[in-house]
């Protein structure tokens, strides 16, 4: 049973999408549409695109997804270009389950750019809630998870220690906050 896990960010899976991924088991793709640009060009060193993408690759074993990188920079994103990769990708693949971002009121406008474009090629995909400037986001649908599924998350977070470590950065809140995953 092939599932796409599609996301903006290295770190979207783990943070927001990992027991989707875990209760099905089975060939799981996770998609990273953009790479990390904008966080070197602000003075961070030490989370630029190609540590981003190890810190996936070793995450994604943990929780058994395939990593796939399309390589669109996050600094400025073509999103027609985007646009056309996912259609492509489309039709190339075929899914039995689709996991996106949901487009969120004050949601980061990478999540809500790529779950609208997504949302047109995939209408039938579930829509997961990442986080907006007022915090985490819940909604009545919550992903159910078991001990096992925690431990996988909690072990596949410690590898983002760009995201995590690096003071001034913004992103250590996300990783101590509440752990639950909601779809839409």
């Amino acid at each position: 049973m092939p599932i796409l896990l599609l996301h903006a960010h290295n770190d979207d899976i783990p943070l927001w999408m990992s027991f989707s991924a875990l209760k099905w088991g089975g060939d799981i793709f996770g998609v990273t549409m953009l790479d990390s640009y904008v966080q070197p060009s602000r003075g961070f060193s030490g989370c630029d695109q190609r540590t981003r993408r190890d810190e996936d690759i070793e995450a994604f074993k943990v929780l058994g997804i395939t990593p796939v990188f399309a390589g669109f920079r996050d600094d400025a994103p073509d999103w027609s270009d985007i646009a056309v990769w996912l259609s492509n990708f489309r039709k190339l693949h075929r899914f039995d389950q689709i996991y996106i971002p949901a487009i969120e009121e004050g949601g980061h406008v990478h999540h809500n750019r790529l779950g609208q474009i997504a949302g047109t090629l995939w209408p039938e995909a579930t829509r997961c809630l990442s986080y907006t400037k007022a915090g985490k986001s819940r909604s009545d649908k919550q992903v159910p998870c078991n001990g096992e599924m925690i431990y996988r998350k909690m072990q596949a977070l410690c590898f983002y220690k760009s995201q995590i470590t690096i003071d001034g950065l913004g992103c250590a809140p996300h990783f101590i906050r509440d752990q639950y995953e909601y779809h839409q």
